[in-house]
């Protein structure tokens, strides 16, 4: 994987096939587009599925032994927002800390943890729609998963009743049982991304609850503050006539 990619990193890969994570063939890599310091741009490649050239940003893809990979939209969009989301909050973490040790005081810590929690439930609502995408994808691929058995059913059906000879029914069985491997392999990825998501929601929900927390304490305390003047019992007079 190249965390930037370069123009020296499509050398010779120009023509070649472009395969998804899990191995399956997505298309064919026709061109790229790259700035002054020979930084790409913009990835197109001519996609097997719908026969027509797409533009893809480098975060898109990886180089793996050689290979051009191109992850999916909501891999790439999951990444993204787990990387953003997990910054602000070890960011929040960190000043809650200093704020902790003493070594910065209230009002800076309040100006920080302020912007940082603000962009941690931005993140949140993007991540939310980062799900909802993941979920439907995966919606898609356990529709595939009932199409192989079905396919396999008729299979069976074809070979004995003397449509289909052994050979062709083994090939034909093997490439099913591959596509069913790679499909069941971006399902766990999916799994695994939500999973993660959800265990970052956690943390920032602590982080944020445990400074609300803290903030209506503090809150408390004043207002439970015994008010010396209000509770003092009035001086008897008494009148002498």
């Amino acid at each position: 994987m190249v965390r930037a990619l370069y123009a020296d990193n499509l050398e010779g890969k120009v023509g070649s096939i472009v395969l998804d994570p899990y191995g399956r063939k997505v298309g064919i890599l026709v061109g790229f587009s790259s700035d002054f310091n020979s930084y790409v741009e913009r990835v197109s490649i001519l996609v097997f599925g719908d026969g027509k050239i797409h533009d893809y940003k480098p975060e898109a893809i990886e180089i793996r032994n050689g290979i051009v990979i191109l992850k999916p939209e909501w891999k790439v969009s999951a990444e993204r927002v787990a990387t953003q989301y997990i910054k602000a909050v070890k960011k929040l973490e960190a000043v809650k800390e200093m704020h902790r040790k003493g070594e910065i005081t209230r009002e800076i810590y309040d100006q920080f943890a302020k912007k940082l929690e603000a962009s941690i439930k931005r993140l949140r609502d993007e991540m939310v729609k980062v799900k909802e995408l993941m979920k439907r994808r995966k919606s898609t691929l356990e529709a595939e998963l009932d199409s192989i058995k079905v396919s396999r059913v008729n299979l069976r059906m074809a070979l004995y009743a003397g449509e289909l000879s052994r050979d062709d029914y083994n090939k034909a069985w093997d490439k099913l049982n591959d596509h069913e491997e790679k499909v069941k392999k971006e399902i766990d990825d999916i799994n695994n991304m939500l999973k993660r998501l959800e265990e970052l929601e956690i943390r920032a929900v602590e982080a944020i609850g445990e400074e609300e927390k803290h903030g209506k304490s503090e809150e408390k305390q004043v207002e439970e503050k015994p008010n010396i003047v209000a509770t003092q019992e009035p001086i008897p007079v008494k009148i002498i006539g």
